[in-house]
């Protein structure tokens, strides 16, 4: 698939990778909640303790993905994402997949079970 998918459109990014992946890998009894959320970070605090890194000049935007399956919430990792940025929608939804199974096996309702499941990324609304 080309890169199609504005990752601040929450909406779209809910439907058409994230509820896909998720409901892939967790059980329609286990799931309670899907929250997509951003957060900016500034790095005025780390560029003061330490001078000698190249932080970015501007504060970042990140992307986080997390689901609460009986009573645990699961955090899938962060995505650095840029005002005007577009990405492809099988990628992230891949990488998704892979990060999200990673951490199911550490909560306690999928403990060391390496789930596999299948998903389909669909495709943007047309106007």
């Amino acid at each position: 698939m080309p890169e199609d998918l504005d990752p601040l459109y929450v909406e779209e990014l809910r439907r058409r990778v994230v509820d896909p992946v998720v409901k892939s890998l967790v059980h329609p009894d286990e799931l309670e909640e899907i929250s997509v959320t951003f957060a900016e970070e500034d790095f005025a605090r780390r560029r003061a303790n330490f001078p000698w890194v190249e932080w970015p000049s501007s504060p970042t935007r990140y992307l986080t993905v997390a689901l609460k399956a009986c009573g645990e919430w699961v955090v899938s990792a962060r995505w650095a994402v840029s005002e005007n940025d577009v990405w492809d929608a099988e990628r992230f939804a891949d990488d998704l997949y892979e990060r999200l199974r990673d951490e199911l096996t550490e909560s306690s309702f999928a403990w060391a079970q390496l789930r596999d499941g299948e998903y389909e990324v669909l495709g943007p609304l047309r106007d």
